[in-house]
């Protein structure tokens, strides 16, 4: 894409402007797809000649991705107990300490949290007796494996309920319930902002161990460090590795840059899109950078050496990527420029690297080429 807009450039460049034949008029015609230039014109264009030598490239790859919650800072609040929301203590996008009343809910039930424990104590004792009586019987030839089968499931699902139990009594002490209201209240269990909101005043809620269908009631999550999801094409996976550098700018927040190392690369191709996530994350310690913006992605891959030109030496001449490599002087004294055809390969910010058509020491014209276009 760069070299695209480099080439669309030159010929805007070539476009609006008018140059005067740079060819010495006397002597030799120049041969087909060079220019000749006595020793006065060179100096007066300002060209300029390097050696075409072996430079190390670092491979850059341009996608695109988004701002992410990290998953590591967010928390999804579930009710614990079953009940009436009777008081919600918060809104969305509020910032919130841990320790800070979320919600308040009326658990109508607290009363019967002692007994159910009682009770499931009492079941898991006659389930193990039962399961031991079934494993003597058996071991005497006196039941069936399927019996016996039946009994120790029967035991496990009392294990079960005994341990749920357990967990409802240690909630309700947890939570300090007012035994007079029959209310407690859901805290903050750590510092960040309501980032999603779905409960309403008077919504019965499920228990968090009750067995049915749980809904999250609030989202809690730090957006002071985010993270970078960047989409990577498949041709691009063998190429990125992890602690590449990523620099990323947000899409409505041109002037704000972002830099990182590649943190993690998924194993996974998403099989829709056929993209590969990698991901960075880095502080954001304004907040400014939103879950889901848009972010166009750099990233500085693999390095490598190759023969290199600078991209100033690089052409477009009639569907042709071309550079102009000085090959002698004529008869006269004037020196021969030839248009020669390049094959590219990777490039970074400053360099790009020929696979065919210059060799190691050709001399290029590196300035000043685009005033050797229009003699061709």
């Amino acid at each position: 894409m760069k070299r695209d807009k480099l080439y669309a450039g030159l010929v805007a460049l070539l476009a609006c402007c008018s140059y005067k034949s740079l060819v010495a008029p006397e002597g030799d015609k120049p041969l087909e797809g060079e220019v000749w230039l006595t020793a006065d014109q060179v100096e007066k264009s300002h060209l300029r000649i390097e050696a075409v030598e072996e430079r190390p490239i670092v491979k850059c790859l341009v996608a695109f991705g988004r701002i992410a919650l990290d998953e590591q800072r967010v928390l999804k609040i579930y009710p614990p107990l079953a009940g009436r929301v009777t008081r919600i203590h918060v809104k969305l996008g509020q910032h919130v300490k841990k320790g800070d009343p979320l919600i308040s809910i009326y658990a109508p039930d607290m009363g019967e949290v002692s007994s159910d424990l009682i009770k499931a104590k009492s079941e898991q004792l006659l389930a193990q007796k039962e399961y031991q009586r079934q494993k003597d019987l058996f071991a005497h030839h006196a039941t069936s494996a399927q019996e016996l089968e039946s009994a120790e499931g029967n035991y496990q699902k009392a294990v079960v309920e005994v341990e749920r139990a357990k967990q409802k009594m240690l909630l309700f002490q947890r939570f300090q319930l007012d035994t007079v209201t029959h209310t407690y209240l859901v805290r903050a269990p750590m510092e960040g902002d309501v980032l999603a909101k779905a409960v309403t005043l008077g919504m019965e809620v499920q228990s968090l161990y009750g067995g049915g269908d749980l809904s999250e009631l609030l989202v809690i999550g730090s957006t002071d460090r985010v993270w970078l999801i960047a989409d990577l094409y498949e041709q691009d996976i063998s190429v990125v590795r992890m602690g590449d550098v990523l620099n990323a700018i947000p899409m409505a927040l041109p002037d704000r840059q972002i830099q990182g190392r590649i943190e993690w690369i998924s194993q996974e191709v998403d099989p829709v899109t056929h993209v590969l996530h990698v991901r960075t994350s880095f502080a954001n310690p304004d907040r400014a950078l939103k879950p889901e913006m848009t972010v166009r992605v750099r990233i500085q891959a693999q390095e490598k050496r190759a023969l290199a030109i600078p991209y100033r030496a690089l052409f477009r001449y009639q569907d042709q990527a071309i550079a102009f490599m000085q090959v002698g002087q004529t008869s006269d004294g004037r020196f021969r420029f030839r248009k020669v055809p390049v094959e590219t390969g990777d490039f970074d910010d400053q360099w790009i690297a020929i696979r065919d058509g210059l060799a190691k020491g050709a001399l290029v014209v590196t300035a000043g080429g685009v005033l050797l276009l229009p003699n061709l």
